[in-house]
């Protein structure tokens, strides 16, 4: 009996089965290495192309060009916009240094014209009183020299008054420790500098004339007692110390026009 033997096919279907899953697989398993290299690829270009500095605190964002430089034209293009874009970054923090120098400088002139009006008006109203003292001092010395002649005091009180003056410069200082007048024109600085400076004369002269009240009213004690009894070198010390608190007087009027015709000149 004749057998007919039908060919396997199940098992050679099996193999091709098997044959192409390995290869959907190994397809599969490329595709991933493929794209994990080009993310990491990627990642490495987003590292170089973003690169961030810090300059005096401030974020600065730097970028590297889109593509490779194939020519100098393409190069001196990318540096040229380099340069510009800080140009323009210096430019605009020059203008804001500019504007806050002009804003202190404004505060400081606002500041300082109002002292050096309640100034001028604290010596304009001290001149006559200057005045009236020196009034006082001169009558003192035509007392000691009736009093030499006849030793005998003239009726009427013999007596000096003395006062002095605030007036202030914190304006003007906190201006110089701040800054502001570094700023300042030439013609306004050297006019609040003029100003102060007669200021800080008038102050000066102002405290060496109430060191000398201690010793004019010392030599002054001597009217208290008998003329008869006052030696003459006693009355010579009185006229001595009149005479040089009178010439501090004279020197208070002449410093207080000046100064006067100074705060016009800072004021204007």
């Amino acid at each position: 009996m004749m057998q007919r033997i039908m060919p396997k096919d199940k098992p050679a279907a099996d193999g091709g089965t098997q044959d192409a899953s390995t290869v959907a697989s190994s397809s599969s398993d490329d595709e991933k290495r493929e794209s994990g290299a080009a993310a990491a690829l990627q990642a490495a270009d987003d590292a170089k192309i973003a690169t961030t500095t810090t300059v005096q605190g401030e974020p600065m964002e730097i970028h590297a060009p889109e593509k490779p430089i194939h020519s100098k034209r393409e190069f001196l293009f990318h540096m040229f916009t380099v340069v510009l874009g800080i140009l323009i970054a210096l430019a605009l923090d020059g203008m804001v240094t500019w504007a806050h120098h002009r804003i202190l400088v404004r505060e400081a002139r606002a500041n300082i014209a109002t002292e050096l009006r309640n100034n001028r008006e604290i010596i304009q109203k001290a001149v006559p009183e200057i005045l009236a003292r020196e009034k006082q001092l001169q009558e003192m010395i035509s007392t000691i020299d009736a009093v030499e002649k006849g030793r005998k005091l003239p009726t009427g009180r013999v007596g000096h008054t003395f006062a002095t003056y605030e007036i202030y410069s914190t304006a003007w200082k906190t201006a110089s420790v701040s800054g502001a007048v570094t700023h300042m024109e030439y013609d306004q600085l050297k006019a609040y500098t003029d100003a102060y400076d007669l200021q800080q004369e008038f102050l000066t002269v102002q405290a060496q004339g109430f060191a000398s009240l201690g010793d004019l009213a010392a030599a002054m004690h001597s009217f208290e007692q008998g003329l008869t009894k006052v030696p003459q070198d006693r009355l010579e010390e009185a006229q001595r110390q009149v005479l040089k608190l009178l010439t501090i007087q004279k020197t208070l009027e002449s410093v207080s026009a000046a100064l006067i015709l100074a705060y016009d000149n800072a004021l204007k």
